[in-house]
């Protein structure tokens, strides 16, 4: 005797939630497509990024200088490099913490960075600047638009933006004083002649901002 095999229907309510997971699903492997190709773009390319309106120009009570002779000799690290050859984003934090109130010249900086293990190549470990000054930490995020860099400004800050050098592509970080009549002015640790328009820089490829810790 055959018995028939009754099939059950699945609820409406659980139908709708599948569908509507799926749809959740696909919607976070679109948006981490676009993050990842816009992070790409940035690593790759870097962007053009252009002031919201006019911000006064700072004027910095230090303006050190990546090759002094004081510390141009000092190694980065275990890169094999010297503060003179590639200490632009170690210069860059220094001059930050001195309009901060710290103590210090990238010399300093470079040793208790050195002494600590917190470089990464010729970059200082963002993630670890608070514990080596407590005092600080670092803000950064993978993607940012010239709205990061006038929050910090507006704030008081001194927004770190990387370029790079043309020829040799090695990255060069530079500080970002306020805005001029051709954008963004910057401060570059490897010029002594003082501020320069951030276009004469060309494309911008990574930002960070040495902050007071909260």
């Amino acid at each position: 005797m055959s018995q028939k095999v009754r099939s059950r229907r699945v609820p409406t309510s659980l139908q709708h939630k599948g569908r509507l997971m799926i749809f959740v699903a696909i919607v976070i492997a679109v948006m981490t497509f676009i993050y990842l190709a816009q992070y790409y773009r940035l690593q790759t390319q870097g962007i053009a990024v252009v002031p919201s309106g006019s911000m006064p120009v700072r004027h910095l009570s230090v303006k050190f200088q990546q090759d002094d002779p004081a510390w141009g000799s000092e190694r980065i690290g275990d890169s094999g490099q010297t503060m003179a050859e590639a200490g632009s984003a170690v210069t860059c934090v220094s001059i930050s913490m001195r309009e901060m109130g710290l103590p210090g010249t990238p010399g300093d900086l470079c040793r208790v960075l050195t002494e600590a293990g917190a470089f990464k190549g010729t970059e200082p470990n963002w993630d670890r600047i608070h514990e080596i000054v407590p005092t600080v930490e670092c803000a950064f995020s993978g993607l940012f638009t010239w709205k990061d860099i006038d929050f910090h400004l507006k704030r008081g800050c001194l927004p770190m933006v990387m370029a790079r050098d043309e020829g040799t592509n090695n990255p060069h970080w530079l500080l970002v004083l306020g805005t001029g009549k051709d954008g963004y002015v910057v401060f570059d640790p490897q010029k002594p002649d003082g501020q320069h328009p951030l276009r004469d820089y060309g494309n911008i490829y990574a930002y960070r901002a040495i902050i007071p810790s909260e």
